[in-house]
């Protein structure tokens, strides 16, 4: 069987010139975060100082990968909150 095709993508190493991209992506994640739940909750939510918080949304500070798994977890749980309200809210009073 033949090698399958890959995607540049997926087989590019990670370039010093990529991470200015990157970090700016991780930035772009967390000020939506912020924006949905607000920053103190989100903060309180991955377990972070809102003074890093607010380093990682001003760019001062990266948002680290493990952090970044952090947000992942926090945006997760946000949308099944989310969900179990509204499923809730369609509930017939009994």
């Amino acid at each position: 069987m033949p090698p399958r095709a890959r995607h540049s993508a997926c087989t590019k190493p990670l370039m010093d010139d990529d991470r200015p991209e990157i970090d700016a992506r991780k930035r772009q994640l967390i000020e939506r975060a912020a924006k949905l739940v607000g920053g103190d909750q989100l903060a309180r939510r991955m377990n972070v100082s809102p003074k890093l918080l607010e380093a990682w949304l001003s760019g001062d500070a990266t948002l680290p990968d493990g952090k970044l798994m952090e947000l992942a977890r926090v945006l997760d749980n946000l949308s099944r909150e989310e969900r179990a309200l509204g499923a809730s809210k369609k509930e017939p009073n009994q």
